[in-house]
């Protein structure tokens, strides 16, 4: 059985709490270790504390939004920028058998 317990905190980021018991850990090792292995434990409970910080992934993808967005503008630019001046030279042209 695990149990779960959150903190969130101002930047953000939060600490979950969980108590992991001996059952949980062999589930977790039998997936790992091969059957020919056996699994010794004291009958004591683990606890675990992790820090998470959700400010550093909301800031990455921000970034990685920004970027993205500059370069769908650069690559909107450049096509501006072909059409244009391939208006010029068909306009050129144009003017070129005119005369």
């Amino acid at each position: 059985m695990n149990n779960f317990q959150q903190s969130l905190f101002p930047n953000n980021s939060f600490i979950v709490r969980c108590t992991v018991t001996e059952k949980t850990i062999q589930q977790y090792l039998h997936k790992r270790i091969p059957a020919n292995y056996s699994i010794e434990m004291s009958k004591q409970q683990l606890h675990f504390e992790v820090k998470i910080n959700t400010f550093d992934q909301q800031q990455r993808q921000t970034r990685i939004t920004k970027s993205r967005e500059r370069k769908d503008g650069a690559q909107l630019n450049n096509k501006r920028r072909r059409q244009q001046f391939a208006n010029l030279q068909i306009n050129l042209a144009f003017q070129t058998q005119k005369r």
